[in-house]
């Protein structure tokens, strides 16, 4: 390409470069892939690189329409994609809205990312988190020695909602036993707060750090209760999940909450000596396997 006739996307400059090459990207947003499959070499690397003054910007993610408002505390459906019942439903339902999402425009849908304007909604979670993006293990709720010696289980009595409430919702449980670390775990069954875990803890619970372990439940119905946050389903039903969200500015129910559909922006396959420089990426990671000297 040239600059008064450039190419259209990265990816097709990308499977023409050769060591040495230089790709200058213009500023704007582009909606694709970018996969590198030639090796620079340490004294003629492959530069992709913002063309001077502006950001290119490799967005991963897809927008998502036909949203409709919830109509009421019960117009909400479980995990599994099947309807709450005789469930409590959400009292907050005038502020959310749903739509569909085709299972095949996601990857894994426990880790469904949703974006509204840019920004990362944050899954629905009791307790509420204090960060917007990243989980704070310090805001989850303390566990006690009802559930010390256990690694399928926990126990909080003051979850008092009737059997199987909480059964689909997520699970994360801080267990400073196994290096300090959270796991993720699916709830498979809930009664008389006690919460049963899709599979085993690495280690068992209890009080071995500077404070109790810890969890807390997110993505469920229930927990949507303030903008910025989203509840999906996580099986699909006739090819769709379901997302609920309740946006910052409902202005951006039109063309700017997005689903993150890409598992990266850039690949280095079997690509070294390559060099990125400049880009904004955004919904999506930048992966390289075992080649070397990327930057």
């Amino acid at each position: 390409g040239t600059l008064s006739q450039p190419w259209r996307n990265i990816n097709y400059a990308a499977g023409k470069v050769q060591p040495g090459d230089t790709v200058l990207v213009r500023g704007g947003v582009y909606y694709e892939m970018v996969t590198s499959r030639v090796n620079g070499t340490s004294s003629a690397r492959i530069t992709f690189k913002a063309y001077p003054g502006e950001t290119p910007v490799i967005d991963g993610t897809a927008a998502i329409t036909g949203w409709t408002k919830c109509t009421s505390a019960s117009d909400f459906l479980r995990p599994d994609g099947t309807s709450i019942g005789s469930f409590a439903g959400n009292p907050n339902f005038a502020n959310i809205y749903k739509a569909q999402v085709p299972a095949t425009s996601v990857g894994n849908p426990s880790d469904m990312a949703i974006y509204e304007n840019g920004e990362y909604l944050f899954t629905s979670s009791f307790p509420d988190q204090k960060n917007n993006v990243f989980d704070d293990e310090t805001s989850y709720e303390p566990l006690t020695s009802s559930s010390w010696g256990q690694t399928t289980y926990f126990i909080d009595t003051s979850l008092n909602q009737p059997s199987g409430f909480w059964i689909g919702a997520t699970a994360k449980v801080w267990v400073h036993a196994n290096n300090n670390t959270v796991s993720s775990r699916k709830v498979s069954a809930f009664s008389s707060g006690r919460v049963t875990l899709s599979s085993a803890l690495p280690a068992k619970l209890g009080n071995t750090g500077s404070m109790p372990d810890a969890y807390a439940l997110q993505n469920h119905w229930s927990l949507l209760n303030k903008k910025g946050t989203v509840y999906h389903t996580t099986k699909a039903v006739n090819g769709y999940y379901t997302v609920y969200v309740w946006p910052h500015n409902t202005a951006n129910l039109a063309s700017n909450i997005r689903v993150s559909n890409r598992d990266m922006g850039f690949w280095m396959q079997n690509a070294s000596y390559v060099t990125i420089d400049g880009f904004v990426i955004r919904g999506v990671a930048t992966r390289s396997n075992s080649q070397t000297h990327r930057s």
